[in-house]
């Protein structure tokens, strides 16, 4: 177990990153009548280690920092560059800037809390929660957009535009045949009607 609670002066910040970590360590937290239990205190600035000491671990502040900055989007909160829909370009994420958005580093950096919590315990019991329910180790959501549904010959037509700039007119021309047979009947429609078709007979809960 941990202690709720990180000591040494913290920053609020810093008490969010540390609960985050517990989260993600699924690391079960030590009440304050709890016997045993591992105390957690802020290591040095700058520092990305968490040192092990005999019932207690400290984390340095550079992970907390680290922390924060990912798992709570400072960055993305803080700029105000936008791509031409107005979104946030991906660029602005520390971890597409670090070319590391397809690892975890924060799943990384709460499997090194538990090491730590483990040698800092000296043997005795570190207890966890189970990941998912039944043994499963990891979940999917199937979601949709739908955006069109009356409106979707406009919709088409800008797609045939689209093609048609890019050289592809074949691929245009078959997208024109396609929709016009289309016309009298409502494509969008039977389209989706089909997809939860194909999700209920797959046991597929959808979300939108």
């Amino acid at each position: 177990m941990i202690r709720a609670r990180l000591d040494g002066d913290p920053t609020a910040a810093e008490r969010w990153a540390f609960d985050l970590l517990v989260d993600l360590a699924r690391l079960v937290p030590a009440t304050d009548d709890s016997r045993g239990g591992v105390t957690a205190t802020v290591g040095d600035a700058g520092s990305h280690d968490v040192v092990a000491e005999p019932g207690a671990v400290r984390i340095g502040r550079g992970l907390l920092d680290h922390v924060v900055r990912l798992g709570g989007a400072a960055a993305e909160q803080r700029t105000a560059a936008r791509d031409r829909h107005g979104r946030i370009p991906a660029s602005e994420n520390p971890a597409v800037a670090e070319r590391t958005e397809r690892t975890l580093p924060l799943q990384e950096a709460a499997e090194t809390l538990v090491s730590a919590v483990r040698r800092a315990a000296g043997g005795g019991p570190v207890l966890r929660a189970k990941p998912w329910p039944s043994g499963h180790r990891w979940a999917a959501a199937i979601t949709h957009d739908l955006d069109i549904v009356s409106g979707w010959p406009l919709f088409a037509a800008l797609r045939w535009a689209e093609l048609v700039r890019k050289g592809e007119v074949a691929r245009a021309a078959q997208a024109v045949a396609a929709a016009t047979a289309g016309l009298t009947g409502s494509p969008v429609r039977q389209s989706l009607a089909r997809i939860l078709e194909i999700e209920r007979a797959a046991g597929v809960r959808a979300t939108w």
